[in-house]
């Protein structure tokens, strides 16, 4: 694919797409359509829920990192294996690079306070969907310690679940015309593979972020370290947020709790949401940025005019919806 005039490896093309010219592409040995991938998505679900579930009830959350590894890591590569196709074309990792671990983290950051604000407006409008949803998660980890909820809920998802995802699912998209198509459709198999109507739409932009990644890279090392990195922070502000409760609550255990989520609160994470457009953009920056040797300028306003714009649209939606959240609540209050 010649690049044109307007066009830039950065921005709108993937790693792997970009250095076609420069090498030739692997020999395609199987013939792997967006349909082998919606019914392989499936089986393992099913196999993971029906073989998995003796696994939990017997080892809690161990077992549960146990059917992860044996379904979605295993069952992906037996895939990969049966279709005769080569394993380093499908689960590519390369040495990484610096910028590119940055610009992860960027986009980590970024992504992490979209989908907080997200969950905030979802809790806000469905607060006892939402309270069952944390109370049944910090239950499932009761008992383990912080490097036992690392290794099962960060680690083993980081490998096991990306190998499905944005190994065998989104090897399965490679031939879609469009980018944009395939991030949309891996965004919609990461929300529908966590099974929550609350955590939908969360999760899929989570997934999208991520796929969008694997897409700019053609390295399954950068959205593993992403989804590493975002599950351990999880992890560790709930230890954080219990060591803050028992304090409060021994100190002020006389004082009612309300578990409602006041709207202001929600205007606040829409505003600090605000940064995610250009976080974004800028960790996309970030992730080819070996590639073009910083030659490319951050905000091109001549070639990328369009894309500025709407990048500063959504960043001033953000900004007005948070201020008028928190006016409304405050007010209500």
């Amino acid at each position: 694919m010649q690049l044109g005039e307007n066009d830039s490896p950065y921005l709108y093309e993937s790693f792997d797409t970009y250095q076609r010219n420069r090498r030739p592409p692997f020999k395609r040995m199987s013939n792997m359509r967006p349909w082998h991938g919606i019914l392989f998505f499936v089986i393992l679900m099913v196999i993971f829920y029906v073989a998995g579930t003796p696994l939990v009830l017997f080892g809690g959350m161990y077992g549960n990192a146990a059917a992860e590894a044996l379904v979605f890591l295993g069952g992906s590569i037996l895939i990969v294996c049966a279709m005769n196709i080569r394993l380093k074309e499908v689960f590519v990792i390369r040495k990484p690079n610096t910028p590119a671990v940055l610009g992860t983290l960027v986009m980590w950051y970024v992504a992490y306070q979209g989908i907080t604000a997200l969950f905030m407006v979802i809790g806000w409008l469905f607060p006892e969907q939402y309270f069952d949803l944390s109370y049944s998660m910090s239950d499932s980890m009761y008992g383990l310690s912080l490097g036992a909820e690392l290794l099962v809920v960060a680690l083993t998802p980081a490998i096991c679940e990306e190998a499905l995802h944005r190994g065998l699912l989104q090897y399965s998209l490679r031939n879609l015309k469009s980018k944009w198509m395939i991030i949309l459709f891996m965004g919609i198999y990461f929300g529908a593979f966590h099974m929550s109507l609350i955590r939908f739409f969360p999760m899929m932009m989570l997934g999208m972020v991520l796929s969008y990644i694997r897409q700019k890279t053609d390295n399954m090392f950068y959205p593993c370290m992403f989804h590493f990195v975002h599950n351990a922070w999880s992890v560790l502000a709930d230890y954080l947020s219990d060591f803050i409760y028992q304090f409060h609550f021994i100190a002020d255990q006389y004082e009612t709790v309300s578990w409602e989520i006041p709207l202001s609160t929600v205007g606040m994470y829409l505003f600090l949401a605000a940064i995610v457009p250009f976080g974004l953009y800028i960790g996309s920056y970030l992730l080819n940025y070996r590639e073009h040797s910083g030659k490319q300028p951050l905000f091109d306003w001549k070639n990328r005019k369009r894309e500025l714009i709407l990048l500063i649209v959504l960043t001033l939606t953000l900004i007005t919806a948070g201020i008028l959240c928190t006016i409304f609540g405050l007010i209500g209050q």
